[in-house]
């Protein structure tokens, strides 16, 4: 009985910790809904809406996965807006004449720097001149080589490879333009100028320099290089982890410095031929290359082309490549952008300073004797381009008619043998020219040849001279008059030719040569000369590729500008030609035209990759609202199935506490219930 008894305590324990423990799981799940809104993270609980509720689910993440994208791409885009209009209104800013003037203004010329203004003087004449640089300009010169004594070959040179050279012969009568002479340069970027100088004065060899400059390109030149400046900043925007502007080359800045260029300087050696002796020295970044005469005459092409092979050979190699041509070295960068200082001197020998010495009676004119005098040239050696003169008077020069004399002497017939001469002058110049110093058969290298072409000018004279030159063969010469007792009056002059050897450095502007600027862009995968990958690559496919976004179900969008883009070659090389057009103020008008044709082009092109950019903007920022709006439709649907209703769980939650703390309650009750208190 006792067993039986047993059992049925157990059994009724059983059930009540059964119904105990169902009250309180379903107490829990209230609880838990409540805490957390749904109804149940086990989908079994949602019977037939299961399905539905999937579909809801998998639709959110989508429409989740698409705002992300488009949240990640449309601040790009954004960016790119920005800095698209920046570059419109650069573009429209350079078409401006006000920023751009349509003539690179007013023209300044130097006041001449002769070297020796009595041997020559020069007057520039910049109203007949038209010049197409910044430059130096040098005009030299020396002794004609072919055509005749006093004549001279005038150089004028600008320091950049160009160069013009005329005879001129002062002795012959000028034509109607006096002495006014034109030179055309040609060569190099100065190429093109014409410059009008009067020669003055002529009398030996001898240089003169002046300089021309356009003060007004300066501000000009400015401008575009702080715009070009502001371009390259915009194209080189860096947003977040990427260029904006680089393609999928995203940690590679796309464009370098494109007013970067290969420097460019020319070394213009100067003179009529390498003096045996001098040394010449050039010095490129602290290192120095020489070349010496050696006691030798050399030809200034040897002497550049020796100094050009020094730089080529040097080790470590230069920053540079050396060429040289007509005695000017051109000196290139390996690199754009990679700058070098160049120096330059020739460290030469003193010039010979010839001189006469004072003329000496050896005999005195009296009756039926002649006068005999004498003069000698100084020192052994002479220079090209010295010239040497003899002028002999004979009478009065205060009474060149002899009135005075008649007039004290009026028993003396004008037909008197004895009467003094009128008063005239003779005259003979020799200048030693490079051809007759490097006479084969008979040079002219000392006084003694230079004495022997003085006595011959005198022997040819017309008319002829009051006196009669020695034999040749020495530095002395000897003139007997051809009277009796007729004195006359010597005055030698010797004009020493400096032209020294001198070595000149100029800078070449950046782009001489406009028409080697593309017009046409480059098309894809070709890279433009100003990208990043230029110098490595002729073409790139990941500087063309733009970005892409999945902004919806089975729609992409590819969206963004790069900085390849035909309209951003279009403004660069339009700048690039307004820069060239200031740094050569000649063909100014010949560029500045083109580059404003391509910055207008620019501009509007830029305008509707501008277009383009905010329709990807508009288009991505409305696929936002509408996933945006979708969601919270998607959130709404779901939490109608998945959601609870909280006043009613709660009430619930509260019935279902209530019940189960009777539960216990009665539970208790039962567990002290005895036949005696039953009975009772």
């Amino acid at each position: 009985m006792t067993t039986i008894t047993g059992l049925g305590v157990y059994a009724r324990n059983v059930s009540l910790v059964r119904t105990i423990g169902t009250a309180q799981k379903r107490i829990d799940e209230m609880s838990s809904q409540l805490t957390s809104g749904v109804k149940s993270t086990d989908l079994k609980a949602y019977g037939a809406e299961t399905q539905r509720l999937l579909d809801l689910r998998t639709e959110l993440v989508q429409r989740r996965s698409h705002i992300s994208a488009i949240e990640t791409a449309l601040p790009r885009v954004k960016a790119q807006d920005l800095a698209l209009d920046k570059l419109v209104n650069i573009a429209s800013d350079l078409v401006s004449t006000s920023t751009l003037p349509i003539n690179p203004g007013r023209v300044e010329v130097a006041t001449p720097h002769d070297a020796d203004p009595s041997k020559m003087k020069i007057t520039v004449n910049a109203g007949e001149s038209h010049f197409t640089q910044n430059a130096t300009y040098t005009v030299t010169a020396v002794p004609s080589k072919d055509k005749g004594n006093g004549a001279y070959d005038i150089t004028l040179h600008d320091g950049m490879g160009g160069r013009s050279t005329t005879t001129v012969n002062l002795s012959e009568i000028p034509d109607d333009d006096g002495w006014s002479h034109t030179f055309a340069i040609g060569g190099g970027p100065g190429d093109g100028s014409t410059v009008s100088l009067t020669i003055d004065s002529l009398k030996s060899a001898s240089s003169s320099s002046f300089q021309v400059s356009y003060p007004d390109i300066a501000s000009t030149k400015n401008r575009i290089d702080a715009a070009m400046g502001e371009v390259q900043g915009y194209l080189n925007e860096r947003f977040g982890d990427r260029y904006l502007f680089a393609g999928s080359r995203y940690d590679t800045a796309p464009v370098i410095d494109f007013r970067e260029h290969r420097q460019v300087t020319k070394v213009t050696l100067e003179g009529m031929t390498g003096a045996g002796g001098n040394l010449y020295e050039l010095d490129v970044d602290g290192r120095r290359f020489t070349y010496a005469a050696n006691g030798e005459e050399a030809d200034l092409q040897e002497i550049a082309g020796a100094l050009t092979d020094s730089l080529n050979t040097a080790d470590p190699p230069l920053a540079l490549i050396a060429t040289s041509a007509n005695g000017v070295i051109t000196l290139t960068g390996r690199e754009r952008g990679e700058e070098f200082a160049v120096k330059a001197k020739v460290h030469g020998l003193t010039t010979m300073a010839n001189s006469f010495t004072d003329p000496v009676n050896s005999q005195t004119a009296i009756l039926n004797r002649p006068q005999v005098s004498e003069l000698a040239l100084r020192d052994e050696k002479i220079d090209i381009g010295d010239t040497y003169k003899i002028k002999t008077t004979v009478g009065d020069p205060d009474d060149p008619f002899n009135a005075r004399y008649y007039q004290n002497n009026p028993d003396k017939l004008r037909t008197d043998p004895d009467a003094p001469p009128l008063y005239q002058e003779f005259e003979v110049a020799y200048t030693v020219t490079e051809q007759d110093y490097n006479d084969p058969t008979n040079p002219v290298q000392d006084v003694t040849a230079v004495m022997d072409k003085l006595r011959s000018s005198i022997t040819n004279a017309w008319p002829a001279w009051p006196a009669t030159p020695d034999a040749a063969g020495s530095e002395t010469l000897v003139l007997t008059g051809t009277r009796d007792n007729v004195p006359f009056a010597i005055t030698p002059e010797v004009i020493n030719g400096e032209l020294p050897n001198t070595m000149t450095v100029s800078a070449v502007p950046s782009e001489p040569m406009p028409p080697a600027i593309p017009v046409d862009p480059v098309e894809e995968p070709a890279l433009p000369d100003y990208d990043t990958d230029r110098d490595r690559y002729y073409s790139r496919p990941e500087a063309w590729d733009r970005s892409a976004v999945t902004f919806d179900e089975k729609r992409s969008l590819s969206y963004g500008v790069v900085a390849t883009d035909g309209a951003f070659q279009e403004l660069i090389n339009g700048m690039r030609y307004a820069r060239a057009a200031a740094e050569n103020p000649g063909h100014y008008t010949e560029y500045m035209e083109q580059a404003r044709n391509l910055l207008v082009k620019a501009r509007d092109d830029i305008r509707q990759v501008s277009a383009k950019n905010a329709s990807d903007m508009a288009t991505l920022e409305t696929a936002r609202s509408n996933h945006d709006d979708a969601k919270a439709s998607v959130v709404e649907r779901i939490a109608s199935i998945e959601q609870i209703n909280q006043t009613e769980v709660t009430a619930r939650l509260r019935t279902a506490v209530t019940s189960l703390e009777a539960t216990y309650t009665v539970t208790g009750a039962t567990q002290k219930l005895s036949l005696i208190n039953y009975l009772a």
